[in-house]
């Protein structure tokens, strides 16, 4: 569909109001004619730009709604496939012992996902990274890097491997690298083809880096990695999850 792409350049602009007016029309349009899979990325999107646009406690209404309707229709997976996007709204509104709950939850049925068990557990590794960036541990988080990397490329999921560089931006800056972590900001630019204006999550690092540096240096940081070119910096951000896995 269409719709989907449109709610994204909408979603990267920060422009929210149109981004979800978006995604609830590509899920109401999903209801009626899209597939299980489909349906669960709409309301997974819509549930995201929920989170994104600050609305923690609609984010949290969509995907139990989701579940829900899931459970109605016997889409056992669809409802385990949603787990990932509820860890996602606990983790941003700061309720970090609910985003873990639900990745709990995920990993005790990854055997219903349509993945390889190892692929669908490294994902849920992914989950468990974010969350103890949040909660400021990056030793552990740099650990589970490897496993959040190969679960992606695994699942040939480049978004998911995007996310995975953005995190890896804020575990480097966490790590006390400021430099590093404005040339990995950079980095995600190179390979989502544009910053994502409409992750505060970034907003805040990079405003945190620019006062930091300085703006002449946060700029010549970040301006290197967003110069890579997008093989070159997938290959940085996959290569090194292979090398400490």
């Amino acid at each position: 569909m269409s719709l989907l792409p449109l709610g994204r350049d909408h979603s990267l602009r920060a422009e929210y109001g149109p981004a979800l007016a978006v995604f609830e029309r590509a899920v109401a349009i999903s209801s009626e004619l899209g597939t299980e899979e489909h349906l669960t990325w709409t309301k997974f999107r819509l549930s995201q730009e929920r989170s994104r646009s600050g609305d923690h406690e609609g984010a949290v209404r969509d995907v139990h709604a989701a579940q829900r309707l899931a459970r109605d229709r016997g889409l056992r997976r669809m409802e385990v496939g949603l787990l990932p996007q509820l860890a996602y709204a606990h983790r941003v509104a700061g309720e970090l012992d609910l985003a873990d709950e639900a990745l709990d939850r995920m990993e005790a049925v990854v055997h219903r996902l349509p993945y390889p068990e190892q692929t669908s557990r490294d994902i849920v590794t992914a989950g468990r990274m974010a969350n103890l960036i949040t909660a400021g541990a990056p030793e552990r988080a740099r650990a589970m890097l490897p496993r959040a990397v190969r679960g992606y490329v695994a699942r040939g999921d480049t978004d998911g491997i995007t996310w995975v560089a953005e995190q890896r931006a804020l575990l480097i800056a966490l790590e006390g690298d400021p430099v590093g972590a404005a040339t990995a900001l950079g980095m995600t630019r190179a390979i989502r083809g544009a910053f994502d204006f409409g992750d505060p999550e970034l907003r805040a690092l990079a405003t945190q880096l620019t006062q930091t540096l300085g703006e002449a240096a946060y700029t010549e940081a970040y301006g290197r990695g967003a110069a890579l070119p997008r093989p070159q910096a997938l290959a940085l951000v996959t290569e090194e999850g292979a090398d400490g896995a």
